[in-house]
């Protein structure tokens, strides 16, 4: 299947929520595949599918919400004002989970995310927290081993740090303008890397669904025996 049907292929899957077998092996093969131009599109579709693990960050005041019409803008998430300080305080939530050292540079980063280097900084530590999908060990089998609070902490941190780096930009380069503020349309380059964050949160939370599916397995056979 070439780019331009897997790509038309994948919008169809998440617009119709059919299938999710056939997204997931389209989303992994555009990961894994470092060829596959990455564009806000894919984005779109990976960011809408992890949207589906909040529901209710999609109603009421805290909400974070694709754009409509899908697909139209690399400019592609409203995140409210209320949803950026739940996000927030549930970093503070559970920072014994997450460590001194990871609150420290995302308080540094959070400052900084209407900047070009603090988008950076906060993409370059949520990546280095994930890690690659499938790694049981490092910082990833910590949260993989971490309570659902702070996966989803995460997790939050991911979505909204994937749309600044597609968006807006993670390096150099020109200016769309705007308030002030130092914003850029992202580039391919950027899209990759907003991509590759979203997909390594999106992977981090079904790989901790199966565990603990395996894990129900388990006691249900040690009960029965």
């Amino acid at each position: 299947m070439d780019e331009s049907s897997m790509r038309t292929l994948l919008r169809f899957l998440v617009y119709t929520e059919s299938d999710t077998d056939l997204s997931g092996r389209i989303l992994k093969r555009m990961y894994l595949d470092k060829s596959t131009t990455i564009s806000h599109i894919e984005c779109v579709s990976l960011t809408s599918l992890m949207l589906r693990r909040l529901p209710d960050m999609q109603l009421g005041a805290d909400r974070i919400q694709l754009s409509r019409p899908l697909y139209r803008s690399s400019n592609y998430l409203f995140v409210y004002p209320e949803a950026l300080s739940y996000i927030f305080d549930q970093v503070v939530k559970n920072a014994d989970s997450l460590g001194e050292d990871f609150l420290q540079r995302f308080e540094s980063a959070w400052q900084r995310t209407h900047e070009r280097e603090g988008r950076h900084h906060l993409w370059q530590l949520l990546v280095e927290s994930l890690g690659e999908p499938g790694d049981t060990s490092g910082p990833r089998g910590e949260l993989l081993r971490a309570n659902h609070d702070t996966r989803m902490c995460i997790f939050m941190l991911a979505i909204y740090s994937g749309y600044l780096t597609g968006a807006f930009g993670v390096y150099r380069g020109g200016s769309n303008g705007g308030g002030g503020v130092d914003e850029r349309q992202g580039d391919k380059s950027d899209f990759r890397r907003a991509y590759t964050l979203l997909y390594s949160a999106e992977t981090l939370m079904a790989e901790a669904d199966e565990l603990e599916a395996d894990q129900q397995r388990y006691e249900v056979y040690r009960d029965d025996n």
